[in-house]
């Protein structure tokens, strides 16, 4: 695994989600507000790709930026596929 360490990887934060009909969405304008289940208060999944890694907790940051504190690594089997996630 030598190198690995110097791979770049995005992550994104995913707050919640929810399924809607497509007609709903296509009806979504500028301003709309969605709600979102979610399974906690302030509790985020950290993905990699499609392929969730962590949970973690928001936290403001002094600055007035949102941050995520890891609370969780997530574990994948070596025979699980990136695919599935």
């Amino acid at each position: 695994m030598i190198g690995l360490d110097k791979v770049s990887v995005a992550l994104s934060a995913e707050l919640g989600g929810r399924m809607f009909p497509l007609g709903e969405v296509l009806g979504f304008g500028r301003g709309a507000v969605i709600e979102v289940e979610a399974p906690g208060p302030q509790i985020v999944t950290l993905r990699a790709g499609r392929v969730a890694v962590a949970e973690g907790r928001l936290i403001p940051g002094a600055d007035g930026a949102l941050r995520v504190e890891v609370t969780r690594l997530l574990t994948r089997r070596a025979t699980d596929s990136p695919l599935a996630a």
